[in-house]
């Protein structure tokens, strides 16, 4: 988990299929989110995402299994094998399948993230009545499955905004609206 003062940052950790929540405190967020209702958000973000993904991991261990067995049979192959140009052909046949296979997977994998990041992006939408009136705010990261984040709105809504007025010498028009403490 990493907090700054934008944001919190709840990472996955993959070894125990959860998302580590563990080190939050309400204090992080000036107390307008208590353990629990982070625990809440969180726990129906692993239900969606295992749901959907749960046949991506078969499919991976299915792969897996297919690389081992098909790599053991094509080595036992060049050992009993004497025509060279049939062994040239059934390694080839195995490279093919193997980029086949491997290119399922990527894209079957990337069609479930999508559907995973439209039912968390339903999700924050019906948390968002709850944390949005505490100006606490949801996020899925470009990086996601990595982890998921919670905005502090407050945080940025607090920061002082004042007029730059461009240098009088230059008979420069130019107004900008400066805020300290932004990014």
């Amino acid at each position: 988990m990493t907090n700054t003062k934008q944001f919190i940052r709840f990472s996955w950790n993959f070894g125990r299929s959860s998302i580590k929540r563990s080190d939050y405190c309400p204090t992080y967020t000036d107390e307008r989110a208590t353990f629990d209702e982070v625990d809440r958000f969180l726990s129906e973000v692993e239900r969606i995402y295992f749901k959907i993904m749960k046949p991506v991991y078969v499919y991976g261990t299915a792969a897996l299994l297919y690389t081992a067995i098909s790599l053991l049979f094509n080595i036992l192959g060049h050992k009993e094998e004497k025509n060279n140009q049939l062994a040239w052909l059934v390694e080839a046949a195995w490279y093919l399948s193997y980029l086949f296979v491997f290119s399922l997977g990527y894209f079957f994998y990337e069609y479930k993230k999508e559907k995973v990041v439209s039912q968390l992006q339903l999700l924050i939408q019906l948390y968002h009545t709850s944390f949005g009136a505490k100006e606490l705010r949801w996020v899925i990261p470009g990086d996601f499955p990595e982890g998921i984040e919670l905005w502090k709105d407050y945080q940025v809504s607090n920061m002082k905004t004042y007029i730059e007025i461009g240098d009088p010498s230059s008979n420069s028009e130019s107004v900008k609206l400066v805020s300290k403490g932004m990014p």
